[in-house]
């Protein structure tokens, strides 16, 4: 009886090993595709590749599906939205966007994304009025983010009802008169 308990417990911890390292393969074997992928990528300055793109987009989906609550993963995230942009995945950008913000809203990667959110219902969704609610929002939650000069920049623009060119027609006339009165001292 004991010979059997003692073989149960070897080959239990044999079989533990065996899982965790198997997982862990797994795991080291993604990062490892999704970083040759990436290097693939920043050799290809212009990004023209789009079967590279659209295989890196989904070895990136497929790695935060099997690990959700790796550290890696709002990284992933992120990059899997960006290229699903690229790739003129509008929705599915989108919708990661989203959920890295939901998933990881005190995170980088998180203020990026709900900036992003905010751009792409101005830009490719044409919806002002949830831009700007996004942008809003984006400055509330994140105050010291870098893109929040930019944020505000857009809001203005949206508020003001102008286009970018009539706004950039205005910053070109007041930078210009700048210039003027300037010179003129």
């Amino acid at each position: 009886m004991k010979n059997r308990v003692f073989l149960f417990c070897i080959l239990y911890a044999a079989f533990c090993t065996f899982s965790l390292s198997s997982c862990t393969s797994s795991h080291d074997k993604m990062v490892n595709k999704i970083e040759a992928a990436d290097k693939q990528l920043m050799a290809d300055t212009l990004m023209k590749n789009d079967s590279l793109l659209s295989q890196q987009y989904k070895n990136l989906q497929e790695f935060t599906a099997k690990f959700p609550k790796d550290e890696k993963t709002p990284v992933y995230l992120t990059k899997s939205a960006d290229l699903a942009k690229r790739l003129h995945y509008t929705l599915q950008a989108f919708m990661l966007y989203k959920q890295v913000n939901d998933s990881f809203p005190n995170t980088k990667e998180g203020a990026d994304a709900l900036f992003m959110m905010a751009y792409m219902y101005e830009d490719n969704f044409k919806n002002y009025d949830r831009a700007k609610e996004c942008y809003e929002a984006f400055i509330t939650k994140y105050p010291d983010h870098y893109l929040v000069k930019d944020a505000r920049a857009t809001l203005d623009m949206l508020n003001s009802g102008k286009t970018i060119e009539e706004m950039v027609k205005e910053w070109e006339a007041k930078a210009d008169s700048n210039k003027t009165s300037s010179s003129v001292h």
